[in-house]
């Protein structure tokens, strides 16, 4: 396209048009790009969702934590990421986890639906833990075995390039299994737990067998999370909550978040969190975000987060948003002495 200057007080009508549709098409591209860079960094590195409610729902990423609440656990969380950004991260997660055998077994299922661009994840977890007593705490080992249904849909997509091999090459969905290791220590004023939820590196390019002249590096990297947790008594009714949370994935930088949260009469959690995220850039971290838990009786929990974004997407979206719900039923011998808020 050839490149012309023409004082704004000469352009015609048709020339006003002309570069305001210019502006417009050059808007979707940087759009476009940013979302490509997003998608492939996806593919190559950071996998997992972002989770700001982390310290609530453990069970997603750790196998370990399994059995831990000393009853049964329901857990239902949707995650709007970068509201207003075309094709933004939806995560939806339904967990669930008991304690078997006097607290010795842990079982737990979790099903995650992850939505990005034009690929749609659907995974399916068991886990297993054993739970061993020390002192005034557990230590529990974890296995985690996952089913991944990995699917794209560009049927809602305008491509430059009608002959793009890849495209032409690509299968619209694949199924993988993996697996997973955790280990998790909690008792009733700290919790530590580390996991690397996946172990094989599987092919995601959705490319044939036969596509080998191809170059992809579309595959399951190995991510690993560390994570801390406390319960620190200021008063009466008032308790400290900080919580942690290290994440690695191989080709990707450091990430993490941190929580400081206090609690008011075992009712209300309110706190904030700081993410530092994958930008270079600003040097300001991915996100502020705020968290609120409503503790509404011995059974159920009600808790949301707002992330207002640091990094340079934020001149394009409006922030990200967590609802969580939870209901546990501990066993009667653990009501009263034992009230649980990990």
């Amino acid at each position: 396209m050839r490149n012309f200057r023409v004082p704004e007080r000469q352009r015609t009508k048709d020339e006003n048009l002309y570069v305001s549709k210019n502006k417009k098409n050059m808007n979707k591209i940087i759009l476009f790009l940013l979302s490509f860079i997003i998608i492939c960094t996806t593919l190559r590195a950071q996998q997992d969702p972002h989770y700001t409610q982390f310290m609530f729902n453990k069970l997603a990423f750790n196998p370990a934590y399994a059995g831990s609440a000393n009853g049964t656990c329901l857990t239902g969380l949707y995650r709007n990421q970068w509201v207003g950004f075309e094709g933004h991260p939806i995560t939806q997660v339904l967990s669930a986890h008991t304690a078997l055998r006097d607290d010795r077994v842990g079982l737990g299922l979790s099903m995650v639906r992850d939505r990005i661009g034009p690929s749609t994840s659907i995974n399916i977890q068991m886990s297993y833990a054993y739970r061993i007593k020390i002192n005034k705490g557990n230590l529990a080992f974890g296995l985690m075995g996952r089913f991944h249904d990995y699917k794209l849909d560009f049927s809602d997509s305008d491509t430059n390039d009608s002959f793009d091999l890849l495209l032409d090459a690509a299968d619209t969905n694949r199924a993988l299994i993996n697996a997973g290791a955790g280990v998790y220590y909690e008792n009733d004023y700290f919790y530590a737990g580390f996991s690397v939820p996946r172990l094989i590196k599987n092919d995601i390019s959705l490319l044939p067998n036969d596509a080998g002249n191809i170059s992809s590096t579309g595959t399951e990297e190995s991510h690993a999370f560390l994570m801390l947790g406390a319960l620190i008594p200021l008063s009466e009714k008032i308790k400290f909550k900080p919580a942690g949370i290290l994440k690695y994935a191989n080709n990707a930088p450091l990430n993490f978040d941190i929580h400081a949260g206090l609690l008011f009469n075992n009712l209300i959690h309110a706190g904030v969190s700081y993410r530092l995220g994958e930008t270079s850039i600003s040097n300001m971290g991915e996100s502020l975000d705020f968290v609120l838990q409503l503790y509404l009786n011995e059974y159920f929990t009600l808790g949301g987060a707002f992330d207002f974004t640091l990094s340079e997407l934020a001149d394009f979206q409006t922030g990200s948003f967590e609802i969580l719900m939870k209901y546990c039923h501990q066993k009667e011998r653990e009501k009263v002495t034992n009230p649980r808020f990990f």
